[in-house]
């Protein structure tokens, strides 16, 4: 991991008030001042939104700055990429002050596998990943380290010195503890593997008993015998010899001794004589103290005798053995599934809380999972069946293998390298563009002012040939308009001459009109209308012809104001279709 010095004094950020000319040593005191008054008020905010909250107008050097931004960066990179305990979150966010402040050295000036910040985090990452509220001695110890840290950081004087003696204690409690959940887990593994294995031989012998001896009615000496000796017999044989011959014994003499004592009276008298002759030998020869067992047996040939001769012996009712434990067996996961779930961290989520359980081990015995807690300490034992149930609905959720801070360093380094060149390469293209932008600046000043003073000698010229153009404009909108005003005109009478013959033509026989003869008004009557001709006769009241005119000159005479339409002859029309009428019916 190189040095981030490059990256910091070539970065550039927007919105930052970068103070170029004035040295580090001006800013020191000030920024460490920042840095611990962070820490001291723990905002849940980075380094660059505090500090501009605080002081939106400050400036600091480019160093300064910068080492604010990628320290956010990389603690914002780590927090996201792993699945810290949300109690860690703002402690581990006060760290980004110690970033900020190994980078801002200008001794320094970056970060490196080696940075005494770095390697305590490292230490700690394993810790930290598997940090839950409980066990609480070990979750205030984790507490305590961060203690630490912010206690080291708010003493920028002692700051180097106190993290690597730091560094030698952390080193040396990792180790221990993780030696020491060792030797826990590994004697926690031990004693739940034979634990389970004996609750698993206990089931498999109450199953075994209560097959054969459910539902059926026995002496009282030999279920005592069952669930006493023999139960204890058939769990300590499940331990070692569930798959062996012996086993198979032990499953055929169960079913024997249940079908000797039933009392069963279809029974064959010879193969009940041929049982007893062998069976408490049989039994006898299982046990390797038979001191606990010589009395069963003894009482066990004389009711042996009895049921052989028929004599009734008292039998009570065989309840079914039970015992604390339930095997599930119903399903088992496979290799794979096993795999992919022993030894990983999970977040474990209750109603009240969250917490983190490591899967330490899969009992192939008794079908369960074993959890414990990060000192590693048993936590649950679980059935597969309920294991499956709580990863399927997400109550245990996998916790991702810790991405390294030394990897986060590395990958922002890579990131900001890249960031760093290309705008140290673009600013140096900019001032070489400006150079160049200056020097053809300068050249099309002088440039422009020898065209400028043409351009005024032109400017004079086109003024007078743009007066000339302009008047003769004048001149031509003017005889336009004049043509247009005459067209109009022309268009507003040929538009009347339309409406008047079109009012000329709806006027009906019998119309009132008034025309001057003489100068003198005359009111006249349509009388008849020769359309041949064009022409309207019109009479007067009288009905003594007055008037001829064709339809042209009347509509002359409507235009100038020497005539006047009073009607237009549509009463003249209804009276004359009422006398038609009247005649009609007349007839």
């Amino acid at each position: 991991m190189s040095s981030f010095k490059s990256i910091l004094n070539e970065l550039r950020m927007p919105d930052f008030n970068y103070q170029f000319e004035k040295s580090l040593s001006a800013y020191e005191r000030a920024f460490r001042g920042y840095l611990c008054r962070y820490i001291s008020d723990q905002p849940d905010m980075g380094l660059v939104a505090y500090f501009k909250s605080l002081y939106p107008q400050q400036d600091l050097p480019v160093l300064m700055f910068n080492s604010l931004y990628v320290a956010d960066r990389i603690l914002d990179g780590f927090l996201r990429k792993n699945t810290f305990a949300d109690e860690l979150t703002i402690p581990l966010g006060l760290l980004r002050a110690g970033l900020a402040f190994d980078m801002s050295d200008p001794q320094e000036a970056g970060l490196a596998e080696d940075t005494p910040l770095i390697v305590v985090m490292a230490l700690l990452e394993g810790v930290w990943n598997c940090w839950s509220p409980e066990p609480k001695r070990l979750a205030e110890t984790v507490i305590k380290q961060f203690a630490l840290l912010v206690a080291i950081a708010e003493r920028p004087a002692l700051y180097r010195e106190a993290l690597l003696v730091q560094i030698k204690d952390l080193a040396s409690w990792t180790a221990s503890q993780g030696s020491n959940r060792e030797k826990v887990l590994s004697r926690l593994h031990e004693t739940e593997r034979g634990a389970a294995l004996a609750r698993a031989s206990l089931v498999k012998a109450v199953r075994l008993i209560n097959e054969f001896a459910d539902g059926n009615s026995l002496p009282s000496e030999v279920i005592d015998f069952l669930s006493g000796p023999w139960l204890d017999l058939l769990r300590l044989a499940g331990l070692t010899e569930v798959n062996s011959d012996t086993w198979d014994t032990y499953q055929k003499l169960t079913r024997t001794i249940v079908w000797a004592f039933t009392g069963n009276g279809n029974r064959n008298r010879e193969a009940l004589f041929g049982v007893g002759e062998t069976l408490t030998d049989q039994l006898a020869a299982c046990f390797v103290d038979k001191r606990d067992v010589n009395d069963y047996l003894e009482l066990f040939n004389q009711l042996l005798i009895f049921e052989i001769q028929g004599v009734q012996t008292p039998k009570i009712s065989f309840d079914r053995l039970s015992c604390d434990f339930e095997l599930d067996e119903s399903e088992r996961p496979d290799e794979g599934y096993i795999q992919a779930h022993v030894a990983h961290w999970f977040v474990f989520k209750s109603v009240e809380s969250a917490s983190r359980v490591l899967v330490s081990d899969y009992l192939e015995a008794t079908n369960e999972f074993l959890l414990v807690n990060s000192a590693g300490m048993k936590s649950a034992l679980v059935p597969y069946t309920t294991f499956k149930n709580w990863i399927d609905q997400q109550i245990l959720m996998a916790v991702s293998d810790v991405y390294s801070i030394r990897e986060i360093v590395s990958e922002t380094e890579r990131g900001l390298t890249k960031v760093a060149s290309a705008q140290m390469a673009a600013r140096l293209r900019a001032k070489e563009k400006a150079e160049l932008e200056a020097a053809l600046l300068r050249k099309m000043q002088e440039e422009a002012r020898l065209k400028a003073e043409a351009e005024a000698r032109y400017r004079a010229e086109l003024q007078k040939a743009a007066m000339r153009r302009a008047e003769e404009e004048a001149k031509r909108q003017s005889e336009k308009l004049a043509e247009e005003r005459k067209e109009d005109e022309l268009r507003r009478k040929l538009e009347l001459e339309q409406q008047t013959l079109e009012t000329i033509d709806n006027i009906k026989l019998g119309a009132w009109v008034e025309l001057r003869v003489n100068d003198e008004l005359m009111r006249m009557k349509l009388a008849v209308r020769i359309n041949a001709t064009d022409k309207l006769i019109f009479v007067d009241r009288m009905g003594l012809r007055r008037q001829e005119v064709k339809r042209e000159e009347l509509m002359a005479r409507l235009i100038e104001g020497a005539a006047r339409v009073l009607s237009d002859g549509a009463e003249f029309a209804e009276t004359l279709e009422r006398v038609v009428g009247r005649i009609r019916v007349g007839k």
